[in-house]
């Protein structure tokens, strides 16, 4: 095998390989565009309606019991006594 018949061979490897990560990139370009155009809007959506069928949370019991005070009292009762 000659150097010219090499190099060929190196530069169409070099062209195969250049072809199929320029294809590779430009579908990838593709996806992702597709993806945040239709893709990002779909499951936004779908998870906006998921949360919605949700059953809201109950509130928690209370941990104490309230506590019942006697009203203090006013000056104007204290006055009249």
């Amino acid at each position: 095998m000659d150097t010219e018949t090499l190099r060929k061979a190196a530069l169409a490897a070099s062209w195969r390989r250049d072809r199929s990560v320029g294809s590779r990139r430009l579908a990838l370009r593709w996806f992702g565009w597709f993806g945040l155009r239709f893709g990002l809007p779909i499951a936004i959506g779908l998870g906006l309606l998921w949360l919605a069928q949700q059953p809201l949370p109950e509130p928690p019991a209370p941990d104490v019991q309230p506590i019942h005070l006697k009203p203090a009292p006013s000056q104007s009762n204290k006055e009249s006594q």
